[in-house]
């Protein structure tokens, strides 16, 4: 079953960038769900201006969006941890020196490709709204141009464009 709650956030004043006000988890059929943390910054999906009545960065690519702009953040997922599941040494890697800052979540997904989390960008946003062909637009859209947001945050990490919202590290 997929469960894809609606995201509660708030704009930041004079960007046009929004805050997570509560955790967002979702789960696609039997997988394990993915959390994003409440304080999460992202500006969804990044539409240029003269694009958003065609397609608003808040409107059905939001459900993506979410994933998708904390794995390029952080080169990671995170999924609840409930203690059926034993994280990797990369996972131990990461939460070493920053256990706290996880809040119970596990990291995920781990060093995954930028075409692995643009995939994510598609494949939750059509299952969450069936919108099947403004998803792959989307897709082949980060393909042409999320390369330099990508090196960037694998160069400088999560602070690369804005201050990491979560303290957590990148990957």
């Amino acid at each position: 079953m997929n469960h894809f709650p609606e995201p509660k956030f708030e704009f930041i004043p004079c960007t046009i960038r929004a805050r997570l006000l509560e955790d967002y988890v979702y789960q696609i059929g039997e997988s394990r769900p993915i959390i994003i943390p409440e304080g999460f910054e992202t500006d969804f999906a990044s539409v240029p201006r003269p694009l958003w009545p065609i397609a608003s960065p808040m409107g059905i690519l939001r459900y993506g969006s979410l994933p998708h702009d904390f794995g390029y953040q952080h080169g990671y997922l995170l999924t609840p941890d409930f203690g059926d599941y034993t994280p990797g040494a990369r996972a131990e890697a990461i939460m070493n020196g920053h256990k706290y800052a996880f809040g119970g979540n596990i990291p995920i997904c781990i060093g995954e490709s930028r075409k692995y989390f643009d995939q994510v960008l598609r494949d939750v946003t059509i299952s969450a709204t069936g919108a099947t062909c403004r998803a792959w637009g989307a897709y082949c859209l980060v393909r042409i141009g999320g390369g330099i947001s990508w090196a960037k945050y694998r160069k400088v990490g999560p602070i690369a464009f804005n201050k990491n919202s979560l303290g957590l590290p990148g990957y």
